[in-house]
C-alpha cells in the first residue's frame, strides 16, 4: 500500500517486537504510528519516534477514517 504511494518503508512490524526489529535494522530514525497513549509509550521506550495516526488522515497511503480503532 505504501509502496503504491510513494511512501519508502524499510520495515513494519508489530509494537510487541518493536526493539527486537530496533537491533536488528540500522535506520537514522524509526517512527510507530499508531492512536493510543499507552502505544505511544512503549513506542518511546524502544527508541521510536510517535505519530498519532489522526496526523495521516487524509493521506492516500493511510486507511484511517477519523474514528477510534475498535478495542
Amino acid at each position: 500500500m505504501w509502496e503504491e504511494h510513494g511512501v519508502a518503508v524499510d520495515f513494519a512490524v508489530r509494537k510487541r517486537i518493536l526493539e527486537t526489529m530496533r537491533a536488528q535494522f540500522n535506520a537514522h530514525v524509526y517512527y510507530h504510528m499508531d492512536d493510543s497513549d499507552m502505544n505511544r509509550h512503549y513506542a518511546i521506550l524502544a527508541g521510536f519516534a510517535f505519530l498519532p495516526v489522526d496526523t495521516a488522515t487524509g493521506e492516500p497511503w493511510t486507511l484511517y477514517d477519523g474514528e477510534p480503532s475498535p478495542r
